[in-house]
């Protein structure tokens, strides 16, 4: 019937939680994908900054249009969780494209 949850999340999320960098670009490149679409409150920035996925998170920075300080439904922002991780070099990312805790 409906499919798991994971099926059911946008390709660039997808591919985002996987770090796939060469996915997200050519995601992003082909257009047709909003880069702050939120699946289960979280954008693919949010997930690629708490999993680690830096490659990921620094093509997500060069998107147009990319909502940076975007928070989840607990009200943490992607600089918040990449913290929250110990992914510093993340946090140095996204701090320096302008986000906020």
């Amino acid at each position: 019937m409906g499919g798991s949850d994971d099926e059911k999340a946008p390709r660039l999320f997808k591919a985002a939680k996987k770090g796939n960098k060469t996915k997200v670009e050519e995601l992003i490149k082909g257009g047709g994908h909003a880069v702050n679409e939120k699946h289960n409150g979280k954008t693919a920035l949010f997930v690629a900054a708490k999993l680690g996925h830096s490659d990921v998170v620094r093509a997500l920075l060069a998107a147009p249009g990319i909502g940076v300080n975007l928070k989840n439904e607990k009200g943490k922002s992607p600089l918040k969780v990449a913290r929250d991780n110990k992914h510093l070099d993340i946090a140095a990312l996204l701090e320096a494209a302008g986000g906020t805790e």
